[in-house]
């Protein structure tokens, strides 16, 4: 059924400033009463409407928030294992480094130069990817954000921090055995 006054478009949009919410409403439904006593009033509010809009979009954030901590908890523990498997391996090396005069920080970084190259190649090839699955997950969006460079160079050294903290300990404590006793081990 057509409404001579707004066609099949019966809607209203009332901007208020109350703190008696039911007051207003009772006010509303009997001019609408009025004007279209056939019809009855059916009444939403924006702030709820676009809450429901965007639960998914919450859902989902949630969601990548607890498989990214994952995924970072699993890449740290075989980041760790790795270089607790190096250190074994190298232990030797190591030992014979110091005992031609290699500093523990020159140990330390010939160690680690290695995790951090394949991390450097690991973000120059997940930026750009990233970058294109987060502007296409955004175009989806009415209204749109840019994506900063900043995010990326955050994330970046975050990663390179990440990593540093998780191996610092297992690299330094290699690299300060004492010589002598990696030696005779063998």
């Amino acid at each position: 059924m057509e409404s001579d006054i707004w066609g099949d478009w019966r809607m209203i949009t009332v901007k208020f400033k109350t703190a008696d919410i039911a007051e207003l409403v009772n006010r509303i439904n009997a001019n609408w009463t009025k004007v279209l006593n056939d019809t009855p009033m059916d009444y939403t509010f924006l702030d709820q409407n676009l809450a429901t809009q965007y639960e998914q979009e919450q859902k989902l954030g949630g969601l990548f928030g607890i498989f990214s901590a994952l995924s970072i908890l699993i890449a740290v523990i075989g980041l760790v294992g790795l270089v607790a498997y190096s250190a074994e391996v190298r232990k030797k090396e190591v030992g014979i480094r110091r005992v031609f005069g290699a500093s523990v920080s020159r140990i330390v970084v010939m160690m680690n130069s290695q995790y951090f190259r394949l991390l450097a190649i690991a973000m120059v090839i997940a930026t750009p990817l990233s970058w294109w699955a987060i502007s296409q997950w955004l175009d989806s969006f009415a209204y749109r954000v840019q994506i900063s460079p900043m995010t990326f160079v955050a994330a970046g050294v975050a990663e390179l921090l990440l990593a540093i903290a998780s191996v610092a300990y297992l690299s330094i404590r290699a690299a300060t055995l004492n010589p002598s006793q990696v030696l005779r081990e063998e």
